[in-house]
């Protein structure tokens, strides 16, 4: 059976590794979306594990392990508090999409084709932004599922 300290090892390795999925898919979004796509609260998570992994060998580190899951939990709800604002920007993007694709229409009776085009241009812009925006907020969601059970189980297994 692996120790309690094994345990969280494994899990700071594996939300390590998810982490910079998610700040790859977030360089790629950013590509498409606003620049603040490319801020990611997955660098906060980064340097908290990393401390947590250098203290990890030290005996008698009770307070300090305590201290260091409250800091773990704090960044879980800023990352979960993350993955919401980026599903409502989706679903502002796709608002917007739909308000592009009533622009369309009106420069068509209009008789501005050119201008249609601009529009539904700009409307398959804004859906793009919306699923990318939509499949980041989904793998921050099923990530935070996964840690913060994870976490519970090791915290339940320290005590």
């Amino acid at each position: 059976m692996a120790s309690q300290g094994e345990k969280f090892a494994e899990l700071a390795e594996r939300i390590e590794r998810e982490l910079k999925r998610m700040n790859d898919v977030a360089a790629d979004a950013a590509r498409l979306g606003p620049a603040r796509a490319r801020e990611t609260a997955p660098s906060w998570f980064a340097r908290v594990f990393s401390r947590v992994r250098r203290g990890k060998a030290r005996p008698g580190a009770g307070d300090e392990e305590a201290r260091r899951f409250d800091e773990v939990e704090r960044r879980l709800e800023s990352l979960e508090q993350y993955g919401a604002a980026l599903a409502r920007e989706a679903a502002q993007h796709a608002a917007n999409a739909g308000e592009w694709e009533r622009r369309a229409e009106l420069a068509v009776l209009a008789g501005d084709d050119a201008l249609a085009r601009d529009a539904l241009s700009r409307q398959r812009e804004a859906l793009q932004r919306a699923s990318s925006l939509e499949r980041q907020a989904a793998t921050i969601s099923a990530a935070m599922a996964e840690y913060t059970s994870a976490l519970a189980a090791i915290k339940a297994s320290s005590r």
